[in-house]
């Protein structure tokens, strides 16, 4: 095999990786997503606030971790405090990794599209079933050994996956701060299975569209002799 063909190969390999992590991610990040989870962990004694309080503050949330143009956050909800700058500064944390997030997403999803554009009409069917599927199966991969990991010890993999993103100590909040009691620790675990069953269907689309293309590729062949 070519060396150039390798490298595109391998590179288209991993934009679809990038996109099939990234899309459920782009997904979650919905107001119906939060509604449903905020309402699904909201414990009204705990968090001091009754439901509509609490989805009208976590949606503020929401806003100001995803647009930049976001007003600020509310300095207190129903009377009680509400977000201090510290959490502030944390979500703006937060928003700068979701843009780029956004931004590689985006820029994945292009690339792949320009990669088929190109490798269909010239009948290279082999190349994009083998980035179908060595794409797809390496985000599997990947997402197994986060999903081993979180299982294993929710708290620790909760830790060094903030780690990755954040500076020590700009992400952890006392107990009984309304940003916690919002976004429970079990919502996140709830978040990370909706993101691997998201990645999942990504997946199979993916394979499914690789045995199509393999299809033609044997068509072609076919064609040919």
């Amino acid at each position: 095999m070519p060396v150039r063909t390798a490298i595109a190969r391998a590179a288209c390999s991993a934009a679809l990786g990038l996109l099939l992590a990234g899309v459920p991610v782009l997904v979650l990040q919905a107001p119906f997503v939060t509604r449903t989870m905020v309402s699904a962990n909201h414990d009204s004694s705990s968090a001091g606030l009754p439901l509509p309080s609490a989805l009208r503050a976590a949606e503020s949330v929401r806003v100001y971790a995803t647009d930049p143009a976001a007003p600020p956050l509310p300095a207190a909800v129903d009377g009680r405090p509400g977000f201090d700058e510290a959490a502030a500064s944390h979500l703006r944390d937060v928003r700068n990794v979701l843009v780029v997030a956004r931004l590689v997403t985006l820029a994945s999803g292009a690339l792949l599209a320009l990669a088929l554009a190109l490798a269909l009409p010239a009948r290279r069917y082999r190349d994009a079933a083998w980035v179908l599927r060595a794409g797809s199966l390496g985000t599997v991969a990947v997402a197994a050994v986060a999903a081993a990991a979180g299982a294993a010890n929710f708290d620790r993999f909760f830790e060094l996956f903030h780690g990755l993103f954040f500076a020590a100590g700009t992400w952890t909040f006392p107990s009984g701060t309304l940003l916690i009691e919002l976004f429970p620790e079990p919502l996140w675990a709830e978040l990370g299975m909706l993101w691997a069953v998201g990645v999942l269907a990504g997946v199979a689309t993916a394979l499914i569209a690789a045995a199509a293309v393999s299809r033609l590729a044997r068509g072609a062949v076919a064609q040919d002799v």
